[in-house]
């Protein structure tokens, strides 16, 4: 690369993103880019003020290998998560110091990292002997490119190296997808309603243990980890929130903070309405142990934390069980849900907090701006039922227990009657139109639940209840005046 500084067209960059990627690409190895915004010219690079400001190497000896084991050192958890840090201690084991180990710090060149990545893509991969070379995933040398970046901008804050040379050339190497590739990548992840509300239905009959936590993944966004650390306290009946507090690493080995912060999530009336009957059974089982229950909300049958894997497992067994397909994860109910809350009109702002998103520009650039128009053909009875929850309470996430099909509706009957609907739970099923009686509104039923819980809930939005935690319900789905 030639040492002289090449010249900039008279008008300038229109944005500040444009003047840093020319820069990054035309000034030379060694000087650091001073970008100023001048009136009338929009941002330029000012090439006086870059080299009186260069910076002087402190150590022209220190190594690759050596200073990434000291950058390692320092990024151990809880600086980063122990994910994160195992990704980075990967990338520095099996590539970073086996092929640049040795080279000092200040000696390397923007253009040969380029090729050592691009040679990545092509030959990077261990094969079998004999077998011709095979290329890394773009997703693979990606993850290499982000750890030797983030090494060598520590490199630069310590004066070992002036200027980060690999920095921008996850652009120019197309390793980075852009905002439309990763939509269309979630969009192939997402489930419609109908698919995820088939799934509830197949786990509620064939695995109705599990119907509990893998309702609140499908109506409430959650991630795998955050599912499986929640406790009995994270309920807030009160608010019909979850305060996610906390998440589960997915080797099950470390609880940490969940990721952007501490959140409260919406519950919707049909996940209230099953939380509170499975609670209420975590009660009961706790008791005829001659114990207390314990924190957990989810637990084992021995009191233990879930294994995320061994969620994910569970999940793809009822997917390919009720015809989706194994290839169904915790992640894709999540990306389903934000879908179904954008395509019925909710604002992107709320499906940000709801899944606990660093900022709305990553919510738009996942999902969109808004709804896509699909799958929402029932605007009008939509739009009612989101009135009726919000008389009771409930935000937009009701939505998705219409468009899950996990909505009762019922209605007063003339005479003074209303409409209850009843079913036998353990080994009795529902008929293929509702078992429905009418009662006299002030009359006792000897049918009713006794569930102090159950009392609370706001009938006309309560949701169909997991088999295994009662011997018998009996539901009124009358609206409550």
């Amino acid at each position: 690369m030639s040492s002289r500084l090449p010249r900039v067209r008279k008008g300038g960059f229109a944005t500040k993103r444009a003047a840093t990627d020319w820069a990054a690409e035309h000034v030379p190895a060694g000087i650091v880019p001073r970008l100023v915004q001048r009136a009338g010219r929009g941002w330029c690079v000012d090439f006086r003020a870059t080299r009186a400001h260069a910076a002087v190497v402190t150590n022209r000896r220190v190594t690759l290998g050596a200073y990434a084991a000291t950058w390692l050192a320092s990024q151990a958890p809880p600086v980063l998560k122990p994910r994160a840090y195992d990704a980075h201690a990967a990338q520095v084991a099996r590539h970073i110091v086996p092929d640049l180990g040795d080279r000092p710090v200040a000696e390397l060149e923007r253009e040969e990292l380029a090729a050592w990545l691009a040679e990545k893509m092509r030959t990077g991969r261990v094969v079998a002997e004999g077998a011709p070379p095979a290329g890394l995933s773009r997703r693979s040398v990606r993850l290499i490119y982000s750890t030797l970046r983030a090494i060598l901008y520590r490199a630069v804050e310590q004066r070992l190296v002036v200027g980060n040379p690999i920095a921008k050339l996850g652009k120019r190497l197309r390793l980075e997808p852009s905002a439309r590739e990763r939509r269309q990548r979630v969009e192939q992840r997402v489930r419609g309603a109908g698919e995820v509300g088939a799934l509830l239905t197949t786990c509620r009959h064939v695995a109705p243990d599990w119907f509990p936590l893998l309702l609140t993944y499908a109506a409430g966004g959650l991630r795998l980890g955050e599912g499986v650390a929640l406790e009995v306290a994270d309920v807030d009946w009160t608010a019909n929130v979850l305060r996610v507090e906390r998440a589960l690493s997915y080797d099950g080995r470390h609880l940490e903070e969940p990721k952007h912060g501490v959140r409260k999530v919406d519950m919707s009336p049909a996940l209230r309405a099953v939380l509170a009957v499975h609670v209420a059974g975590l009660k009961r089982a706790a008791l005829k142990r001659g114990g207390m229950p314990g924190p957990l909300l989810f637990p084992t049958s021995t009191a233990t934390m879930l294994g995320p894997r061994n969620v994910a497992r569970k999940l793809s067994t009822l997917a390919a069980r009720c015809g989706i397909g194994r290839r169904l994860g915790p992640h894709d109910l999540r990306h389903s849900y934000a879908r179904m809350l954008l395509d019925a009109g909710v604002s992107p702002v709320y499906v940000r907090d709801q899944l606990g998103h660093a900022s709305i520009q990553l919510t738009v650039d996942t999902y969109g701006e808004g709804a896509h128009g699909r799958g929402v053909t029932r605007r009008g009875e939509l739009e009612r039922w989101l009135a009726d929850a919000a008389d009771a309470g409930f935000g937009p996430v009701a939505l998705v227990d219409a468009l899950l099909g996990l909505a009762r509706g019922g209605h007063t009957a003339q005479g003074g009657h209303k409409v209850v609907t009843t079913g036998v739970l353990r080994g009795g099923r529902r008929g293929a139109k509702g078992a429905q009686v009418a009662e006299k509104i002030s009359e006792p039923c000897a049918d009713r639940t006794r569930d102090p819980l159950l009392k609370s809930y706001p009938d006309s939005l309560l949701a169909p209840l997991p088999s295994h935690l009662s011997p018998r319900f009996s539901v009124d789905v009358a609206r409550r005046k």
